[in-house]
């Protein structure tokens, strides 16, 4: 089975000659041509203007039409009416001049109010999908604008960087915004138990409160033999004694 991973892909653009390592397949407008690595075979068409690296002289456009990638992993991919690349320095950008109208080209700073930057797109090797981590800033003559791909990266490294180093405080602050929340939560429970034990202690023994007007304390409770009938008169026993007078044996 064949491999259209790196060094197999879409070609660079550059303006001038080819970097090290690569090879110049053709020269396209106003100076840029298309680069492919050394170790690949650049395969251009009629009907496609825009090299491609393949493993051989067979038209590989097809499987790597369906894992797009540049011939370098390195490469930044772009799209205008065409898949291209650029370094991983340069910036991708079409131009809407009338002679080399929709062209596309690579540079640091793309500069003229011709030029519109293009933002990068999505690659695929094999199982493998990603975008390169930077983002395509337009200056004050060029017009930024994003690629026709679903999924164009708008993060930079740097960014991600900085997001990450903000992760360990807000954690921080949440844990310090949770610990407050339950200590006033357990201050006011505290404060309404306490409440609810007064309450229950006002009408207790002992206690100097007065009852609320109307409050009557059920008889029933008092304990039995509490309240007692005096007696109506004293027993007769004490009324009606008769105390009989002693015989005495001296006569008179």
């Amino acid at each position: 089975m064949v491999s259209y991973d790196p060094p197999f892909g879409y070609s660079l653009r550059v303006n001038g000659s080819c970097p090290e390592r690569t090879k110049q397949c053709r020269a396209t407008w106003d100076g840029f041509v298309a680069c492919c690595p050394s170790e690949s075979t650049c395969k251009v068409s009629d009907n496609n203007k825009n090299p491609i690296c393949c493993p051989n002289e067979a038209d590989c456009r097809e499987p790597l039409f369906r894992i797009a990638h540049c011939a370098n992993a390195s490469w930044t991919m772009y799209e205008h009416y065409g898949l291209f690349c650029c370094k991983e320095e340069d910036q991708g950008f079409w131009t809407s001049k009338k002679k080399y109208n929709d062209s596309v080209g690579c540079a640091k700073q793309p500069e003229g109010a011709s030029h519109t930057i293009l933002n990068p797109i999505v690659q695929t090797i094999s199982s493998t999908t990603f975008t390169y981590p930077r983002i395509a800033t337009s200056t004050s003559t060029a017009t930024s604008t994003s690629a026709s791909a679903p999924h164009t990266s708008e993060t930079s490294t740097s960014d991600y960087v900085s997001s990450s180093d903000d992760d360990p405080r807000g954690a921080i602050a949440g844990i310090v915004v949770g610990c407050v929340a339950g200590v006033a939560l357990i201050a006011a429970l505290a404060w309404y138990l306490l409440r609810r034990r007064r309450q229950k202690k006002q009408f207790g023994p002992g206690s100097d409160l007065q009852p609320p007007p109307g409050y009557r304390k059920n008889p029933e409770s008092l304990p039995q033999g509490e309240l007692t009938e005096l007696p109506s008169s004293p027993p007769s026993q004490a009324v009606h004694e008769v105390h009989e007078l002693p015989e005495t044996t001296e006569t008179r």
